[in-house]
């Protein structure tokens, strides 16, 4: 998350770093004989090296291991309806942690950030009518470091770190609690049913 640097007290590991920590926290757990390892991923940066993980895992050992992310999930009834675009820590993660932790949220600290999208990403999401492919252009440009002069890091985007076309007040406990059930269950079940597996 080096993209998030911006911000004092920010801190972030270095891919291959990660990489090494969950790579080695796996080895630990063959060592005591574990099989099949289930990685669930809460933020969007870190996937590329989780795969990374994933992969070296079940082409160098005998155990596998799968990142639970992207599960199959029970239709909505009366789904959530949350802003058209709400990234990071607006109403949807504030609601999460609302949910789970809500002893770690002071809801009056809360303020409707002003964002800055850098001027190519908009045009590139005007395009994307005509052609999806220039949404992978714009987020090529979005969460990246300041260095890169994409004008891409969280600090350039957003004033306060809140990247959100809506307002993180509107966040509540509810509807954290109706998203992240149905997560669980589908979680649950997935395990159950690959522990039924035997080979």
């Amino acid at each position: 998350s080096k993209y998030h640097m911006g911000f004092p007290g920010t801190l972030t590991l270095k891919p291959e770093t990660f990489e090494a920590v969950l790579y080695e926290t796996a080895e630990c757990l063959m060592k005591y004989g574990i099989k099949r390892i289930i990685f669930y991923n809460g933020h969007g940066g870190n996937t590329v090296s989780i795969n990374n993980v994933v992969r070296k895992i079940n082409h160098e050992t005998k155990a596998e291991a799968v990142l639970l992310n992207g599960l199959k999930l029970p239709p909505e009834k009366d789904p959530v309806k949350l802003p058209e675009l709400d990234w990071h820590a607006g109403e949807n993660e504030t609601s999460f942690m609302l949910y789970l932790t809500p002893g770690l949220v002071d809801m009056s600290k809360t303020e409707k950030p002003k964002l800055s999208f850098p001027a190519h990403v908009k045009k590139y999401q005007l395009k994307t009518k005509d052609q999806s492919k220039f949404d992978d252009l714009a987020l090529a440009s979005l969460f990246t470091t300041a260095n890169t002069g994409k004008k891409g890091s969280t600090r350039e985007i957003t004033h306060n770190g809140v990247i959100t076309t809506g307002h993180p007040k509107n966040a509540t406990a509810a509807k954290g609690k109706k998203q992240i059930l149905p997560q669980v269950k589908a979680a649950v079940k997935f395990i159950n049913d690959w522990k039924a597996i035997k080979y």
